[in-house]
């Protein structure tokens, strides 16, 4: 995942970190991840993430 400190792993971010987005408009932004979850790749196999 691209942050503004460097490229980091998924399984490293916490609640609170910076990372680099796309706005509706294709803008690049920089948003705070409010929430952190695990999925199970069985039940989420084919889906996409989208972080609103």
């Amino acid at each position: 995942v691209s942050t503004p400190k460097g490229n980091l792993l998924i399984e490293n971010l916490k609640i609170n970190d910076i990372v680099y987005c796309y706005d509706a408009h294709d803008n690049i932004q920089q948003s705070y991840i409010e929430k952190c979850w695990k999925h199970i790749p069985e039940e989420t196999d084919g889906y996409m993430l989208t972080i609103t």
